[in-house]
Parts: C-alpha cells; sequence; structure tokens
C-alpha cells in the first residue's frame, strides 16, 4: 500500500513539472524578442559631427587624403589643431591635412593629376625650413642648409618645378629653386637683404621673371625684378606696402603692390606700369580675364579691414561689417574665386573663408558660411584656390 502511494505522488510530481516547462516555454514564445528591436543605426551618423577632439595627425574622413582628386574647387591653407598649425586643403566641406605638424602653405598648382604646394614647416620655434608637398608627401628645399628658408611661389613649365622664395631672416638672400636645385640671384651679404616672392615663366621658353625686395642696406627696400641672367632690375612701384604673388595672362603678368598693382609686359619692358587703386587701403591678390582686371584687396572702415574688389579701378565689391581679409585668388570655370579670412570681431580667432565674384557673387559670411569648412573654433587660413577640371 504505501509503495502504491508513493508511485501516485511520483506520477503527480512529474505531471506538475511537464506543466510548468510547457508554461514557461508558451510564456517566452510570447515575450518579443530583443533581436525584434529596431536598432539605432549609427552608421546613418555623419563622422565629422561626432569629431570632438581632433588628434595631431588629422583624417577629415575615413579614407584620408585623397589618392584621386575629384573634380571641383580646392582651397589650400593651414589650421591650428591642439597648438599645431597643419597644413592641407579643402574640398567638399573636408579638410585633408597633409599630416606634418607646425607647417603652413602659401601656393599649390595641379598638374598632370597631383596638386603641388609649397610652405614651411617649423623645425624649431623661428627657423622655418622651405618645403613643398606633392599631394600629402612632404619634400625639404636645400635641406642641408642651417638657415631658415621660405618658399614664396611656384610655377610649372615644360616639365620643370620653378619656386621663389629666400634663405635666412635678418638679413635674408633671394633665390630660387629649379627641380630642388637652388640659385641665389644675389650675394649673401650682412650689409644687405633680398628676397623673391612671386615667379613667372615666359610661355614655351626655359626664361623666368622674379618678382621681389632687394634692400642696399637693411634700413632701405626697394621693389626689383630678376629677368634673363637675373640681373636685379628696378621696379616702378608707389604707395608702397608689401608685393604678394601676382597673376600671369598673356604675356602680361599682374602683381599686387601696395594700394594698386603692377604691371609688366614681358615682351617689352617699356610697357611696365604701377596702377592705383582708389580707396583701397592695400590690394592683395590679382584675378584677370580677357575682359577685366579684378585688383582684390581690402579698404579701411571705421579702423575695420574688410574685403573689398574692383574692376578696372571701380568698386564692385564693398565691404560689410566682418574684419576680412582676402589672400588669394583663382578664375575657376568662370568664377572668380577669393580665399582668405574673415571673423566678426577683431579678437576673434580668423576663419579660413572663400567667396566670389560673379554676377551672383556670395559675400562673406562670418557666422555661417565662413565656417562651412571649419569644424572647431581653433585658427584656420584659407590662402589659395585653383580648379581640377
Amino acid at each position: 500500500m504505501k509503495m502504491k502511494m508513493k508511485t501516485i505522488l511520483l506520477l503527480v510530481i512529474l505531471a506538475s513539472i511537464c506543466f510548468n516547462c510547457n508554461f514557461f516555454k508558451d510564456v517566452i514564445s510570447d515575450s518579443p524578442s530583443v533581436e525584434s528591436e529596431e536598432s539605432p543605426n549609427l552608421e546613418a551618423t555623419p563622422t565629422e559631427e561626432i569629431t570632438l577632439a581632433p588628434t595631431p595627425v588629422i583624417t577629415a574622413t575615413p579614407e584620408g587624403f585623397p589618392d584621386d582628386y575629384a573634380s571641383g574647387i580646392y582651397f589650400l591653407g593651414y589650421k591650428l589643431i591642439n597648438d599645431h598649425f597643419y597644413a592641407g586643403l579643402w574640398f567638399d566641406d573636408f579638410f585633408y591635412s597633409f599630416g606634418d605638424s607646425d607647417t603652413k602653405a602659401n601656393q599649390f598648382i595641379y598638374h598632370d593629376g597631383k596638386v603641388i604646394s609649397i610652405g614651411y614647416k617649423e623645425s624649431t620655434p623661428g627657423n622655418t625650413k622651405a618645403c613643398y608637398w606633392i599631394n600629402d608627401e612632404i619634400h625639404y628645399l636645400s635641406p642641408d642648409i642651417d638657415e631658415a628658408s621660405m618658399a614664396t611661389d611656384i610655377c610649372y613649365n615644360n616639365g620643370d618645378l620653378y619656386i621663389s622664395g629666400y634663405i635666412g631672416n635678418i638679413p635674408s638672400t633671394a633665390c630660387y629653386w629649379l627641380n630642388g636645385n637652388i640659385t641665389y640671384l644675389e650675394e649673401p651679404s650682412l650689409e644687405g637683404s633680398s628676397k623673391a616672392m612671386s615667379i613667372y615663366y615666359d610661355t614655351g621658353e626655359r626664361v623666368i621673371m622674379i618678382i621681389g625686395y632687394s634692400r642696399d642696406t637693411l634700413e632701405t627696400r626697394s621693389r626689383c625684378y630678376w629677368y634673363g641672367t637675373y640681373t636685379r632690375n628696378s621696379l616702378i612701384v608707389s604707395g608702397g606696402g608689401n608685393l604678394y604673388p601676382g597673376y600671369k595672362y598673356g604675356g602680361t603678368f599682374y602683381f599686387p603692390s601696395g594700394f594698386g598693382y603692377n604691371t609688366i609686359d614681358f615682351s617689352s619692358f617699356g610697357g611696365m606700369a604701377y596702377h592705383p587703386v582708389r580707396e583701397s587701403q592695400e590690394i592683395t591678390t590679382m584675378a584677370v580675364t580677357s575682359v577685366y582686371k579684378f585688383a582684390i584687396g581690402t579698404q579701411l572702415i571705421e579702423g575695420r579691414e574688410s574685403a573689398a574688389a574692383w574692376i578696372d579701378g571701380i568698386l564692385i565689391y564693398k565691404p560689410n561689417n566682418l574684419f576680412s581679409r582676402p589672400i588669394g585668388s583663382a578664375l575657376c570655370g568662370g568664377t572668380i574665386y577669393i580665399a582668405g579670412i574673415a571673423r566678426a570681431q577683431e579678437s576673434d580667432p580668423p576663419k579660413a573663408n572663400y567667396w566670389t565674384i560673379s554676377t551672383n557673387f556670395i559675400p562673406l559670411d562670418g557666422r555661417t558660411f565662413a565656417n562651412k569648412a571649419i569644424d572647431n573654433d581653433d585658427y584656420s587660413y584659407a590662402v589659395d584656390v585653383l580648379m581640377v577640371p
């Protein structure tokens, strides 16, 4: 009897266990699956929006520096990132660093699928080393020279790469590099000083003209050019101010100088002339078409330096309420693009900007448009522009 009761009790326990297993199985199967919930699409978040603290080596996109250049407008410049300046390019709202810290860029050209940029690296405080980049690969000019050096302008002709510049700070000696080999334009001297600021070539010939400064003493400075055998010649100029890289159109060179610009006819040096631009504070860049000559620079309005532009001496682009300064320009697809800086207040960090002069040109906007290619609050400068076809 006792055995029979134990058997019945065991059967009841087993039945209860089977019922509970089926119950929990049904409960689990009726519950919503975790995998069935919609997960947040993390890939949809733009990478640039989560780059809050850029590292010293900057990669603006996962792909890094572009190997192939898409058609469009490119801007050269440099940015302050983590207390170091980085030279690089802006394209399509992204900044592509060349990857070298303590570098600044001055000019660039596009040739045979490559972007060639010039500038310098500050190897130690106050000691700059002239260099150029082929895409993002750095090459030093005269690395065996201990003195400071600077690259100021670049041109390419007949398979040869020309770069103007100078060796030394005070005093300095004007020079140029042909395919990396240096030629001094003046004899180095402790008494005088010279700088080559802009370089041009005569189409089809291996003859160049270089514009720059020459000082008979360290206290006096005269503007000059070197041509042919690279002997120094005086340059007709007035208005004071600095010389900047210019613009070659046809056989004539146009380059900013002080309150106006100079022209030199390559075929006849009797065509040398200075053209003052009324109401300008300084002309900093030039762009020339078959019809118009654009002098681009600044006006001083109530103590504020503001961007302005003139066509044949007539003001067409009036200053606004920004502190702004054009640095480089180029004719791209029928439109003149200008690279420079702008800021709302003089105490604000300068920001890289670009704007245009055309039928429907876009004025500077230091609040939104000026920050189109900027992703932090540090200093940034746009210094040159070109179009890749």
